[in-house]
Formats: structure tokens, sequence, C-alpha cells
């Protein structure tokens, strides 16, 4: 059976084959609109796999028997369906027919038509070509968005990568969002066709309304534009830039430079993408030049032309030339304008980007995801980091939603707006200001969050996380610190619990050195001031020289943790050096710091020689692990399974030999690393000041299950011990 369809010639088969997406691209890319090449891997697809594979009924059963309002069971029921349809091998038939389809879209214009002999002698290289594998729902009469029910997969190479790629959308199908979204808006039964293109490996991209989505206004459209791909976008993992272009005029009445934190780039050594930081210098610029958004803008005024209806336009720029990746119909919500004034007796305590209006006002609820485990009650108002569409699983139940990251026109916004939820997006800090507030008011008109003007609602950030239980409860064993990277940070204040990493403290620009310690020593205590020294030999006689100083003016809180150590001679060289130089060993807390694999796997041997603390540089540990130069990003290679397996060996390892430990670094915050670091054991996690509240709710999130875990399974411990 030929389970696809060129997509130059999707336009001319049935909607219900290819998807509303694949449909309209097929009839831009007839019409000359620059659309990259692809095929369409047909709706029927999809059912006959589950038919033959014989899942399709387990699959009916597990949803049959869920509630999609009770969250804790939709997250299991979507966790269910995914692994079943990812786990399971496709028919041999249907595999043959969908790889050899995507082989062919890797061949070169001017090699149709070409036998296979001569194809194979002008290019091998483009026979597993990268591309991008996205969902096309099949929406004739368009009353519903269906925006972000399917989970993109981009940058995937080869025919394993393929197959994989297209069970992964067919599962994201089954996301908790998706599920709850196809139910409530009636389209149980909704098929779902797959669009195979060509990977555009942008620099730029973003998406354009011709329709001012939130306000109504005709005359209007709007741009949002991220470096990197979409996919910042798609997820609501940053602020993008934002243009309103006057149709009339074809000038920008307004533009705001969004922060632009972070970026997905493509990822060259296993396909896919990554999410890396963007420079500082790019984040105050903006995406846009003046001619690529002239270009965007005279594009879309053309598609909305054509297509006689406003139009939610996918974008992307690579090598100077854009490409439209998706046009449809824009889906309005709540354009009603109300006067709402500041409440009486309330402050403003953040703002934000209106999203979708209303107004909203509960108990403020903070988690990373929705099915992170904090309990929701109705009317609650949920803050969340990531404008994701997950968070749309939960809406619902919420007077309203205010997100840290995202734009007005991703699909979480999309979805709210259509079931007239109130949303504020790009409201940076509004977790940690909203802290300890028992009741928070949300004008999503307006873009404001107020709460009462009373003092008692005056905890700090860290306080609140420690005395909220809904925001964490207080740890049971995992201690959250602040991370300082140089000295003058140390002014942030004195009883913050930190432990401050340091180096570049021992040059020649600060004449007193014992006197610069011993300060920062003061503006820390009671806290520990931790001190790395030199790595470019074990000779501290200047560095010792300086602690020494400081010792001797009374000040006892300081530690030195030991750079680049290989060896237990190495450990005490240094130690001796210390000695030497007039520091006593065994009046001071000395710690080494894990930087390299050879450190990792002898961490806990340095123990005898009389180190305490194994502090893990993380950044450092993976770059030596993985050989990556000083100006390549580590975002995500903390999660790699060889660095897990030989973070999990050292933590364990030197908690055997009563060591400390301690992990530090650029994914500090991420709850996925969070998560494994309380499962190893880790004492400590170093994070920056303003992830200090997400931190202590994920570690306490984590060290909740693993006690309840223990729970469940005490029976079989104590049989296990009794035998």
């Amino acid at each position: 059976m030929n389970y696809c369809i060129p997509l130059k010639d999707a336009f001319r088969e049935a909607k219900k084959e290819t998807g509303t997406k694949a449909y309209n691209l097929s009839l831009l890319l007839s019409h000359g609109f620059p659309v990259p090449r692809g095929f369409v891997i047909k709706a029927s697809c999809f059912p006959e796999f589950l038919g033959k594979t014989g899942i399709k009924e387990k699959i009916d059963t597990l949803l049959s028997e869920t509630d999609v309002d009770n969250t804790a069971r939709l997250s299991g029921t979507s966790h269910e369906i995914k692994k079943l349809i990812i786990s399971t091998e496709m028919p041999d038939d249907m595999k043959e027919s969908l790889v050899n389809t995507y082989i062919g879209l890797g061949e070169r214009e001017d090699m149709q038509g070409l036998n296979e002999v001569a194809k194979s002698i002008m290019s091998s290289v483009n026979r597993e070509t990268n591309v991008a594998v996205r969902g096309s729902v099949p929406n004739d009469e368009f009353r519903n968005s269906f925006a972000g029910c399917t989970r993109a997969n981009l940058n995937v190479r080869g025919k394993v990568g393929f197959i994989d790629a297209v069970k992964n959308v067919w599962a994201s199908f089954y996301s908790e969002h998706s599920i709850y979204y196809r139910e409530k808006t009636g389209n149980q039964k909704t098929g779902l066709a797959l669009l195979v293109q060509n990977m555009v490996r942008s620099e730029k991209a973003g998406v354009i309304f011709t329709i001012n989505p939130v306000t109504g206004e005709k005359n209007q459209r709007i741009v949002e534009a991220v470096y990197g791909t979409g996919e910042s976008i798609s997820l609501g993992a940053t602020v993008p830039d934002k243009y309103t272009i006057n149709k009339e005029s074809q000038m920008i009445s307004d533009y705001s430079v969004g922060g632009k934190e972070w970026m997905y780039a493509e990822n060259d050594f296993d396909g896919g993408t990554r999410k890396e930081p963007v420079s500082e210098n790019k984040r105050e610029s903006q995406v846009l030049l003046a001619a690529e958004l002239k270009i965007i803008n005279d594009l879309a005024g053309k598609i909305e032309s054509r297509s006689n209806v406003p139009q939610d336009i996918e974008w992307a720029i690579a090598r100077g030339r854009i490409y439209i990746l998706q046009a449809r119909p824009v889906i309005m919500g709540n354009t009603e304008k109300t006067d709402n004034p500041m409440p009486f007796g309330k402050d403003v305590i953040c703002s934000g980007t209106p999203a979708s209006n209303g107004k909203g006002e509960g108990a403020p609820k903070s988690f990373y995801e929705p099915m992170g485990g904090t309990i929701i009650y109705d009317n609650d108002v949920l803050l969340s980091r990531d404008a994701a569409p997950s968070i749309f699983s939960i809406s619902k139940k919420v007077s309203a939603i205010v997100c840290e990251e995202g734009g007005v026109l991703s699909p979480a916004a999309i979805l709210l707006r259509e079931f007239h939820v109130p949303l504020i997006v790009g409201a940076k800090g509004v977790i940690e200001r909203a802290a300890g507030k028992e009741k928070i008011t949300v004008n999503a008109t307006k873009g404001s969050i107020y709460s009462e003007t009373s003092s008692s609602s005056t905890l700090a950030p860290s306080e609140a996380a420690e005395n909220e239980s809904d925001t964490g409860g207080e740890l049971l064993a995992t201690k959250i610190r602040i991370c300082s990277q140089g000295f003058e940070e140390s002014e942030m204040s004195s009883d913050c619990d930190g432990l401050f990493v340091t180096g570049n403290i021992f040059s020649t620009y600060h004449e007193d050195i014992a006197g610069y310690i011993a300060k920062a020593a003061e503006r820390m205590h009671p806290s520990k001031l931790w001190i790395k020294m030199p790595k470019e030999s074990t000779d501290f006689s200047s560095a010792s020289a300086g602690i020494g100083g400081a010792v001797a003016r009374g000040y006892k809180n300081l530690g030195i943790i030991i750079p680049s150590v290989y060896s237990r001679t190495h450990v005490e060289d240094a130690i001796l050096s210390l000695s030497t130089n007039g520091v006593d060993p065994r009046s001071i807390e000395i710690g080494i710091l894990v930087d390299s694999p050879a450190g990792a796997i002898m961490a806990c041997e340095f123990a005898q020689a009389g180190t305490a603390v194994a502090c893990i540089d993380a950044d450092t540990l993976v770059k030596n692990m993985f050989g990556l130069d000083d100006n390549t990003s580590t975002v995500n290679l903390e999660t790699h399974p060889a660095f897990l397996h030989i973070l999990e060996r050292c933590i364990r390892s030197c908690k055997k030999q009563k060591m400390h430990t301690a992990f530090f670094g650029s994914a500090s915050g991420d709850p996925r690393m969070i998560d494994k670091l309380v499962e190893f054991g880790i004492d400590s996690i170093c994070v920056p000041k303003k992830s200090e509240t997400m931190a202590r709710y994920m570690a306490a999130r984590a060290e909740r299950r693993m006690l309840i875990d223990l729970l469940k399974h005490r029976d079989r411990f104590i049989r296990k011990g009794a035998e």
C-alpha cells in the first residue's frame, strides 16, 4: 500500500488524508510560495499501525476509563499510551514504504528520473536527508485550532531516526493537553496525518498573525521572532521579539525586544535539536532586520489575500532566504475589553504582556509543569516558568494563568484564547514575587498582577518556599544553597547560607589579599566562604599566605577548594603546600573541585588524604568528558547517560566515605537534573539566587516521591532483611 503523497500533489487529495496543514502548504507551494520540499504520510496510516499491531483496543480502553478532569489519571493514561506507541514495532511493509519515500526526498531535483546507478554515482550522501516531521490534523470547518496538539520532531536524520520520529509524533497526539483538548472540543475521533519536509536550518524563526488575536484589531499584523528554530516559541521557552505592523501604512506601530535567553538549534552531533543560551549581545538586539521584516509582512499579506481570512503563519530564515512552514486560519478568542482599574488596597507585584483577555483571582500556585505534583484547587492562579502547551490541560480548573516566558502567538496562548482563559506571558519574576501571598489578582487585559498591600504577606521568596507546603515544604536532606562566582556577589546578604565557589582573587590586582578575603568572610558570616585555589600548580604559597592572614584576623568561616585533582598524591601535595605556607589543614575544612573524569572516579579516595567536601563543577566536567572547547555550550549534555553514570558513581562513592557532596553549574536549576541529584543522594545543590525558590520546590518534591516509594515497598525490604 502507498502510505505517502508528495507535498506538491497533496492539495489534489482529500483533506481527511492530508490534514489541513499539509493541504494548505501544498496549495501555497503550487502558487510559488517558498515552501520546503516534502511528502505527507496519510492520516489512514496511523490507525492502520494501531490496528495491525493490536494496540488500538488497549488505547481505547485506557481512554474510556480516564476522566480528563482528573489530572493525575490523565497524566498516567497519557504516559501509558505514549510508551505503548513508541515501544511497538512498526509492520515491515509500512516501515519499508515510509523509509523508501524518505530516502527519495533526499534526492536532488536534478537527480529525479535517473536510474539508481546514476543517482548513486552523483551523490550518495544526499540519500538520507535531515527532515522535520510535524503533525497535520484534518480540520475542514476549522472551528478548532488544535494548536500544539502534536510535538514536531526536527532535524531528524537516518532511517532509524526517521521511523522513531514518526512514532514520536504519533505518540505526542496522546499528550495530556492533546487528549484533554480533543475531549473538550468533541474531536475524539479526529485523525492525524504527518508532514515530512526537508529541514530548514534556520538562524531565525517566528510567527506572524494577520490580525491582532488579543484585541481583534483587523488593521494590525503581529510578528514574533526568535533566534534558531521556532521551538522556543512553540514551547513557550523564551520571550520573543514582538512587532505590530499597521496594514494601511505598512509601518511598525509598536515593537518590543524580548529577553530571548534561550534558543533551540540543530544538534549536529546526533540529530534533533538542543536548547542553548543566547549570547548577551544578541539578547538585547532585535532578531529581524528591516528588510527581513518587510519580506515576511509582504508574504503574509499575499497569503491572507489568497485565502480571504486572517492567517496564522510560521516562517523561518536560513542563509538569507525566508521559508513558509505553516499557514492556517486564525481562531479568535475573547477580544472584549473591559475597564479594569487597579483594585483598591492592592499593589502591582509584576506585569507582563496580555495574551488572553480576562480577569482572575485566587491563591498563586507555582510549579515547573502542570503534572508536577502541586495540588491545584478550583480558581487558583497558575504560575508557570514556560508557556508550554501542557499548561492547557489544567486550564479549566484555574481562574487565570501567568507565565514568566512565552509570547502571544504561542500554541498555549492560542489554546487559552480559544477557551477564554485569562493569560499573561513574559511576566519575569512573578513566581518569586508571588511567593507567600495568600491571594493575587490577575488583570490579563492590562497585563498586571496585584496582591494585597498588607504586610502580612511579605515573606521573602526563600522563606515562603520553606513555609508553604504547596511550594515544596521543608527539605528533608538536600540543601539548596546560593552559588556565587566572585567576592563582589557576596554583597547579597549575610544570612544567605551560600556556598561561594570563587577564583581570580589571587592576582596582583589585590594588594591586600588577606584583607580582601577577611572582608568577604565578614559579609558571609555565619555562612562559610569557600575559596577555590589557583589550578596552575599545587604551589599555593601566595594564596595560602592570604588565607592564613584572614584566619589570623579571626575569620574561621573559610573553606578551601583544590581544583583539577586527579590522584591522591596530588591532593596530599597540595595540602602539604598549604601547611608549609602557614595554613593548618586541621583548622580549616578542605575540599576538592571535581572537574575532570579522573577526579570524579577517584574522588572518594581523596577523603583519606584529608578532604571533606567534593564540589562538582558540572560545566567543566562535561567539557572535559566530551572534549569540548570553552566556547561550546554544555546545555543538554548534563543529562547524557555517560555523564549521569559518572555523576552517580562519584556522589554515591563519596557518601560512603562521609564526604559532603555539592553540585553547581548551568544545569543546577533544571528540574530533570535536580530529580537525578536527589536520587543519587547529593547533599547540596548550588543555584543562582533567581532559581532558589523553584529549586527548593523541585528538590522537596523529589524527596517526597522517594519517601512514598520507600513506604510502598517497605514490607518487601523488611522481608528481604529478615531473609
